[in-house]
């Protein structure tokens, strides 16, 4: 591996999308204004010039950096190799991973799990069927405090945990 290693570089790759067209391209398009908030954070303490994060709306930002959209695109390509114990760093991909496509309803899901991505959550201790988390409360204490959407989740029996 090439790259540093850093929970904000692990997050942004698994929250952002590349293009095909444009190698150095590496933005967001989401749901949540706080989800984007985290993406230009993250994007800054990894050395991008603040003035060149390009924000499209509340839910969108882009950015052009080639050294970074390469070392996302070799992260995504080895994840099952990087990502194979529990750590900052797998937790931080995987709260991307579910910023970026996660669904919470009656239960959890993430859209569009590769099988290569289903591997990776289960050497992570993460049971997944498809794109549903079949041990979501793991899950939930896995990425707490990492991921912006599982933030202000309750899970039953921490009613009057304070935090």
């Amino acid at each position: 591996m090439k790259a540093k290693l850093t929970k904000e570089l692990c997050y942004i790759a698994g929250l952002s999308r590349l293009s095909d067209a444009e190698k150095s391209l590496v933005y967001i398009k989401t749901d949540k204004e706080e989800i984007a908030e985290k993406f230009v954070e993250s994007a800054i303490k990894l050395g991008v010039d603040p003035k060149k994060i390009i924000i499209e709306s509340n839910t969108e930002a882009k950015f052009y950096h080639s050294k970074i959209a390469s070392n996302i695109r070799e992260i995504r390509e080895n994840k099952v190799k990087i990502f194979k114990y529990v750590n900052e760093l797998s937790r931080s991909f995987v709260a991307g991973i579910f910023d970026a496509r996660g669904i919470i309803e009656s239960s959890i899901k993430i859209a569009k799990l590769s099988p290569s991505e289903i591997l990776m959550l289960n050497n992570l201790g993460i049971k997944a069927n498809k794109d549903k988390i079949l041990n979501a409360k793991y899950f939930i204490m896995l990425i707490k405090g990492f991921s912006v959407r599982i933030e202000h989740i309750q899970l039953p029996g921490n009613e009057r945990d304070p935090r």
